[in-house]
């Protein structure tokens, strides 16, 4: 789901996040910003979740995007300590999920000390939110907005770095588009792959069935490179052997207290 934050703020809105009734098997998760979870009982968390029948609760962190954003969040102390919160008292999977900069060594790091086994890495390479929120800035902030537009870590190297960490689930986002960038994700410790511009493009040009036939592709290249590599599994896919740009390889020499 969207960001659940204006639920929050106005419950009579909680009809507009109900998908459940169309798609009653799909994994669905809630989310949230980790600033509005700070500031929310864990028990109205809760409730936020189990009101839209979600499986697990995306806790977004954002404050790349939230600096350029005119009406933008400016405190994130108590980010970690929420996060330790939520993954003890929710009850529920907790996934703390970035939003187009990507996972440090040292910030997973932390959120496995907090109790977090599950990551969205989101990482650069995809949609630029810092982007998005300088095209409605304006002085300063737009300025500001285009000097950080590209910041950030490229998904490969977060999705290592997730993994690495000792997460149970990394999910790798941030332009992936295709089976073959899913296999190398996989490859470099991702339990999954997600994407959203490919769908998107597609539903706008061609409505569900459009949407069917670039999942069908997707899941075709993702088999086509199984079967090149030797993998029966995911779990031998994540075995093979890896040849790694030297920009990646310079990347995964960051030590666990590099980065935010």
């Amino acid at each position: 789901l969207g960001s659940q934050r204006a639920m929050l703020e106005r419950p009579e809105l909680a009809s507009t996040y109900e998908v459940r009734d169309v798609a009653p098997s799909i994994l669905l998760f809630g989310n949230v910003g980790v600033v509005q979870a700070r500031e929310t009982p864990t028990l109205a968390l809760r409730e936020m979740v189990d009101r839209v029948g979600a499986d697990a609760l995306c806790v977004h962190m954002n404050p790349a995007q939230e600096v350029v954003q005119p009406e933008g969040d400016r405190d994130f102390r108590g980010g970690v300590e929420t996060m330790a919160r939520l993954a003890r008292d929710l009850g529920k999977p907790v996934v703390a999920k970035e939003t187009g900069c990507g996972i440090s060594p040292r910030t997973a790091r932390r959120l496995y000390e907090a109790g977090i086994r599950h990551v969205d890495v989101s990482g650069s390479g995809g949609t630029s939110w810092v982007a998005v929120e300088m095209k409605r800035a304006r002085g300063t902030k737009r300025g500001l907005g285009e000097l950080l537009r590209e910041w950030g870590i490229p998904t490969a190297a977060a999705v290592a770095f997730a993994h690495r960490a000792g997460m149970q689930t990394v999910v790798a986002t941030g332009g992936i588009q295709t089976g073959l960038d899913i296999a190398r994700a996989i490859a470099l410790g991702a339990t999954i792959g997600g994407m959203a511009r490919p769908i998107l493009q597609a539903l706008d040009a061609s409505g569900p069935r459009g949407v069917r036939e670039v999942l069908e592709r997707v899941e075709l290249e993702l088999r086509a490179v199984m079967l090149l590599v030797g993998a029966p599994n995911l779990e031998a896919l994540r075995a093979v052997p890896r040849l790694l740009s030297p920009e990646l390889d310079r990347w995964l020499m960051l030590g666990p207290t590099a980065g935010r």
